[in-house]
């Protein structure tokens, strides 16, 4: 991890260099996301990692969890089932932003566009 800043910044110019040289490879679209797959230690550190598990899921899940004790000790079912529902509704709406984006996609504006238009 105390690598000198000069060598830090040759591999990153080294893999800038391997991006581009990729980049006029491949003609897929996604060509990005496949490159930062395939090449995830130019980005991937273990410190940062623990850091983002300890600073960000931890607190996230300690939050979800509690709001599901809160849910579950309510005597008032209409307000259980309306935690549990506010608690579901950040996945509930990234999935039907996953299936939007799924759509547009896989139809063309033309066939389906006021489909796409009315979701």
């Amino acid at each position: 991890d105390n690598q000198p800043v000069s060598d830090v910044i040759n591999n990153r110019i080294e893999s800038i260099q391997i991006q581009i040289q990729e980049s006029n490879n491949i003609k897929d679209i996604d060509h990005s996301l496949w490159w930062e797959m395939k090449n995830y230690r130019a980005y991937f550190n273990a410190k940062d990692f623990l850091l983002a598990c300890i600073g960000g899921v931890g607190p996230s899940a300690w939050d979800v969890g509690s709001d599901f004790a809160f849910a579950n000790e309510q005597s008032n079912r209409f307000i259980a089932k309306l935690s549990l529902l506010f608690i579901s509704l950040p996945g509930i709406l990234m999935g039907l932003s996953f299936f939007h984006q799924l759509l547009v996609k896989l139809c063309h504006y033309e066939k389906c566009g006021k489909m796409i238009d009315f979701l």
